[in-house]
């Protein structure tokens, strides 16, 4: 049985130092199951037209050089977070550190480096900041967490092994560690491989690998899992070299996730719904958004085939792997949305749809839990978001030609 009523919502816009109601209105549909789990139907948004939030029209910090000092030339950039006195702690995952730059974009000192040492990296993929400014570095090559002290000392490692690979989506695991000391792994099962073998998932279809979310204690021992969900989506297809093989397809879906102080958001973006669970894995919540158009049209198709072919310049591979993404299999839908991301106030931030390691979303939708679908906040091409603070964004960012940069956004959350 459900249980629903409608809620209207009057919006409490803060500007200039004042605080003052106003007439936006956005209304939403809230029912509970038999289970208590609540059901939030999302219609309309809070913001007016002309009242929202805004990134600040330059950066307010950029670390980052075409060349020179190699202390600021960034490689593979893979996060970046904010620490207490306005330091950046920076991923720079081509050389398996963790480089930390004052609030003025100077460096301080490095810590790691490539190796299967103590306090070295196979694959450094996230960052993620615990109380006291520890650093929880996250190696995905390895399966191993190190925690540092601000002096670059470890202060404690924990590895896991699972049953396939750790991601979020297919370009890094995201944070994992939760208030009460213990961790929240997603693991991808490969599974799908065993339905290749078997001849269940045929040449011209497409598949969905398990995700399995599992939680750890803070030793690092198995807890419990929590959810088994689809994960990233493949196409099977005949491989030149014999059989058949897999690959990521047009317009294709993974599993996005985000922790929150008492939340863990997850979703697999085959509808917009968006789940929400307590750290015990107890489903105490779905945010959905009905009416939503997911038919893959020709100009998703022809987006989606340019991204991938661009840097593609001898003509006759070009050709071949133009006619290779065109022949692969499609979906049944689009993805209904991107990444999530949960900011230092507990709003979920949920990103428009885009293609994992090709492209960032320019487009962020914020939710609030007790007011609903706020707006919309547009973010620079090319910007990679990883944190979102009370009044700043922190991401990275390539420009013209693929040179990589961080930088720190003012978050004004009031205009007209």
């Amino acid at each position: 049985m459900v249980g629903i009523r409608y809620v209207s919502w009057i919006a409490i816009v803060f500007s200039a130092g004042a605080c003052r109601p106003t007439d936006v209105r956005t209304e939403r549909l809230v029912a509970y199951d038999s289970a208590g789990v609540r059901i939030v139907e999302i219609h309309g948004t809070v913001w007016d037209e002309g009242i929202g939030w805004t990134l600040s029209e330059e950066p307010l910090l950029e670390i980052g050089v075409l060349e020179g000092d190699p202390r600021y030339e960034l490689y593979r950039l893979s996060g970046a977070r904010r620490l207490s006195d306005g330091r950046i702690a920076v991923v720079n995952g081509g050389s398996g550190e963790v480089r930390i730059y004052d609030s003025e974009g100077v460096f301080v000192q490095s810590i790691g480096g490539l190796g299967d040492g103590p306090g070295e990296f196979r694959d450094l993929r996230w960052l993620q900041v615990l109380p006291g400014d520890t650093l929880l570095a996250i190696d995905a090559g390895a399966f191993r967490l190190t925690a540092f002290s601000m002096n670059g000392n470890v202060v404690w490692t924990r590895s896991f092994t699972g049953g396939g690979y750790w991601f979020e989506g297919t370009e890094r695991p995201g944070d994992v560690r939760l208030p009460d000391g213990s961790f929240v792994l997603l693991w991808a099962t490969s599974d799908i491989v065993a339905r290749v073998g078997p001849g269940r998932l045929r040449p011209g279809q497409t598949g969905r690998e398990s995700a399995v979310i599992v939680r750890y204690s803070p030793l690092g021992t198995y807890v419990d899992t929590l959810a088994v969900l689809p994960g990233i989506e493949l196409a099977a297809f005949e491989s030149s070299f014999g059989g058949i093989a897999t690959t990521f397809p047009p317009m294709g879906r993974v599993i996005s996730y985000a922790l929150g102080h008492d939340r863990i958001y997850v979703g697999t973006q085959e509808s917009f719904e968006i789940r929400e669970y307590l750290h015990d894995g107890t489903l105490v919540g779905l945010i959905r958004q009905l009416g939503v158009d997911l038919t893959i049209t020709e100009a998703d198709l022809a987006r989606d085939r340019a991204q991938r072919l661009e840097g593609v310049n001898d003509p006759a591979r070009r050709r071949e792997y133009e006619n290779f993404i065109t022949s692969l299999p499609l979906p049944e839908s689009k993805p209904a949305y991107g990444r999530l991301v949960v900011d230092a106030s507990e709003h979920l931030w949920i990103s428009e749809s885009f293609i994992p390691g090709l492209t960032t979303p320019a487009r962020w939708s914020v939710f609030d839990s007790d007011a609903g679908l706020l707006g919309d906040v547009d973010f620079p091409e090319n910007f990679d978001v990883y944190e979102i603070g009370h009044d700043y964004v922190l991401g990275g960012w390539k420009d013209d030609d693929g040179v990589e940069y961080v930088r720190l956004y003012g978050l004004i959350k009031s205009r007209r």
